[in-house]
């Protein structure tokens, strides 16, 4: 009698514990013997119970909707062939799962054929590797769980861009739409707004994709395939930061402008009302689980923190230098100014802050 032993890699416990704490569920389809398959399994903390498993001749007498009833409930297929390996995958996806497979060999390319995601290690068969979507270079299981880490991490930087990019846009919208309503003059000149897109905003829009991934990111179940990338709440507030923006520009660019008639100081105001506290709130646009100034991340994004200079320094500095005051039509602000406009930033910011509270309740 011969004793074989073939351990899994000791980085695949590791792998499987992260990926069931962020709602992956593993199932194991193998052609070996139940019973070899289960102490593998034991080995990497997968412990099963007796109706978690369910076997090749088992499988042959279900129809269909049962073999969808045993597929959600199974964690261990056992003693499974090519076939059966396909009827699991399509059972799955019946029932609205997302299924990512791996396998290696000739008789698993009709169920890596069929899964969402197909995925061989670089030493599989050749019929795997074009049937396949992805393919493991390193042959190690521990790359599909980081890669669903990027994943969603980019997932969210996403959301954090569009969020801060709408927000800014939508604010200038109210301002020029309410003004025309009004018949006022317009509160902004047309290379006003291009400055404000290209040279105040534009920086700070391209470095929002360059935060970290938080620590919760794993912690957190899969996203639903037609889950939007702005949820209810969020294009709420989008709505409220740019209704309140605009209404403060509007009202900056009335008083300053219309009622003490000085229309250069009116659109100058309305102006830095849009740019200056766009350049404060994206620090709350950087994690919407906590306060900005409790993120784990804070420090990490020195591109962020260089943007942010840039475009202060920017913003402040043509209000005082004659050729960009005649340029861009600005006046130097004072003291009160500039009071006036970190007031209302610190508005908007405590405004997400609030609104945090109750994305946090709900899908991040």
């Amino acid at each position: 009698m011969i004793g074989f032993w073939d351990p899994p890699r000791p980085e695949v416990k590791e792998a499987l514990e992260i990926a069931q704490r962020a709602g992956i569920k593993i199932k194991v389809v193998t052609g070996d013997y139940r019973r070899t398959a289960e102490n593998i399994m034991d080995f990497l903390g997968l412990h099963v119970k007796e109706d978690e498993i369910l076997d090749g001749s088992q499988l042959e007498t279900l129809n269909e909707n049962e073999l969808k009833v045993r597929a959600a409930r199974a964690i261990l297929f056992a003693r499974i062939t090519p076939h059966q390996k396909l009827l699991i995958v399509k059972a799955l996806q019946d029932l609205g799962e997302v299924v990512a497979m791996t396998g290696d060999g000739v008789n698993d390319a009709p169920a890596l054929k069929k899964s969402n995601i197909g995925i061989v290690v670089g030493t599989a068969t050749e019929v795997a590797k074009e049937t396949a979507d992805l393919i493991l270079l390193d042959n190690n299981f521990k790359t599909i769980v980081g890669a669903i880490e990027e994943g969603r991490a980019v997932f969210e930087n996403i959301k954090k861009t569009i969020f801060f990019m709408l927000s800014n846009s939508f604010a200038e919208v109210f301002l020029i739409f309410g003004s025309i309503l009004l018949g006022w003059p317009m509160p902004l000149t047309i290379v006003q707004i291009l400055w404000i897109h290209f040279l105040c905003d534009g920086p700070e829009d391209l470095v929002l994709g360059f935060e970290p991934k938080e620590a919760e990111v794993m912690a957190e179940g899969p996203k639903r395939i037609k889950e939007p990338i702005l949820d209810k709440i969020r294009i709420t507030l989008i709505f409220l930061i740019s209704l309140l923006s605009g209404m403060f520009s509007l009202m900056a660019f009335w008083y300053f402008g219309l009622y003490s008639k000085e229309m250069d100081l009116g659109r100058t105001m309305a102006m830095m009302a849009i740019a200056f506290t766009s350049v404060l709130y994206i620090f709350c646009c950087r994690t919407f689980r906590h306060p900005f100034w409790k993120y784990e991340n804070f420090w990490s994004n020195k591109w962020l923190f260089a943007a942010v200079a840039f475009s202060l320094i920017l913003q402040i500095s043509i209000t005082y230098i004659p050729f960009t005051q005649r340029f861009l039509g600005v006046v130097p602000l004072n003291l009160a100014h500039w009071g006036l406009l970190l007031f209302f930033a610190g508005v908007i910011v405590l405004l997400i802050e609030f609104a945090k509270t109750k994305i946090k309740k709900s899908v991040v």
